[in-house]
């Protein structure tokens, strides 16, 4: 058994008090001091790991010390995750994606210097707490790394579907309305697609990524496995405070709204 089968074993002991442990500790691990001091700690309201609570804080930690070992040892888990790229056997359904994108973008216009209106938290499993109001729930989020004038972020969500389809994932800034940039977070095999058209480059962790206008969340028919996490990454622009997400899917569209208090809290 590698390394990482082992900590994957280990993860889903405490899974689902902590979906997303493994990500978060790979952030941590490819961090900078800054962004781990906010992995650690959290930054004002989003991404921040005081909106969801749950046993990471608890065993991270030792979990990193692991991680560290085997990429110590000769790198191969470090390997693995880079080369996980966006599923190539699966095929996006372009009818549907462009009905989806044929729907508004309805979020909302915030006034210079208004308070942004977050999204509350709601109960989930044990002492868990997640964003939304379904069926789309924000279940974790950390910071990945910072690019020229953006902090780039990964958000974890799950999809509690009534029926097959996709569900198109947007994203932007309430108080100037600039919409927000997609890549393929290519950390782990994420059942999320950064898609649309190609917008242009970035690099980040020392790769090219490529940078689309929204993504796509697979439904739970289609995951492959079918405990591949739904992780979406996109870029927040550094001045950004309040911003929402709009998710479209069969029968429904629901929106999240996070952000920070103020600038300070963004801890620049």
């Amino acid at each position: 058994m590698s390394l990482r089968d082992q900590i994957t074993g280990a993860l889903d002991d405490v899974t689902p008090p902590a979906p997303t442990l493994e990500r978060r500790v790979t952030a941590f691990v490819f961090a900078d001091k800054r962004d781990r001091d906010m992995l650690r700690h959290g930054s004002g309201r989003a991404p921040s790991t005081n909106r969801f609570r749950g046993m990471a804080a608890v065993v991270a930690a030792g979990l990193v010390v692991a991680l560290l070992a085997g990429i110590a040892i000769g790198g191969r888990l470090g390997r693995d995750l880079g080369n996980a790229e966006s599923p190539q056997r699966y095929t996006i359904d372009q009818s549907q994606l462009h009905s989806l994108e044929s729907r508004p973008l309805l979020l909302p216009t915030l006034a210079p210097g208004a308070k942004c209106p977050f999204s509350p938290t709601v109960p989930s499993t044990g002492t868990d707490t997640v964003v939304g109001t379904g069926p789309v729930y924000a279940i974790n989020s950390w910071y990945v790394s910072r690019t020229n004038q953006v902090d780039w972020v990964a958000f974890a969500f799950y999809y509690v579907a009534q029926r097959p389809g996709l569900v198109l994932v947007r994203a932007g800034d309430l108080h100037v309305n600039q919409a927000f940039v997609f890549s393929q977070y290519s950390l782990i095999d994420s059942g999320a697609i950064a898609t649309g058209r190609l917008l242009g480059t970035d690099r980040l962790l020392d790769r090219p990524i490529q940078l689309h206008p929204e993504a796509v969340l697979k439904d739970p028919w289609h995951l492959q496995p079918a405990n591949q996490q739904l992780v979406v990454m996109f870029a927040i622009p550094r001045a950004t405070l309040c911003w929402a997400f709009q998710f479209d899917g069969p029968g429904f569209t629901e929106s999240i709204v996070e952000g920070w208090d103020d600038l300070s809290s963004k801890g620049y």
